[in-house]
């Protein structure tokens, strides 16, 4: 089994930066200091890459999704996996192009790794028409349960 260590970055759409003001970036305790910076630079580049499918916002097709992705010293994602599907196909597709747009990610930096030889990130998205303060505290509760499901080792 691959050593690695997890990190995690919370995004909602057009709320990122408000998150990132707010601090709202999980990381493991044992590299907090070290890896805060990496998961604001890894959400920005995620961000850059994403966007709402024009098929899907026709249709007024919502949903959550948040992705955990194994990011290697290189900064090539070398696996990923919906820990909250979407529920549509669109939004899966839209989740697909944007980390094929977005790979390589920047590299992590040394520190982060230590006997570690990959990351785990996860990373939040709203697929919203607009978001409300229910929307986010939906996605929100949902990223908190796949925070504690992913440090319980489920």
């Amino acid at each position: 089994m691959t050593n690695r260590r997890i990190i995690f970055g919370n995004h909602m759409a057009r709320a990122a930066a408000l998150f990132l003001l707010a601090g709202l970036v999980f990381l493991c305790p044992s590299n907090a200091r070290a890896s805060e910076p990496y998961a604001v630079t890894l959400t920005k580049h995620l961000t850059l890459h994403q966007s709402y499918p024009a098929d899907a916002a026709l249709y007024a097709i919502e949903g959550d999704v948040i992705i955990r992705l194994r990011i290697e010293k290189d900064g090539e994602i070398s696996a990923f996996s919906f820990v909250l599907d979407p529920g549509h196909p669109l939004l899966r597709e839209s989740v697909m192009k944007m980390l094929a747009a977005a790979s390589p990610v920047p590299a992590p930096p040394e520190t982060l790794f230590g006997k570690d030889t990959a990351l785990d990130y996860m990373f939040p998205i709203a697929f919203r028409m607009e978001l409300t303060p229910g929307s986010l505290i939906a996605i929100d509760r949902a990223f908190q349960q796949a925070v504690k499901e992913a440090f319980e080792g489920k």
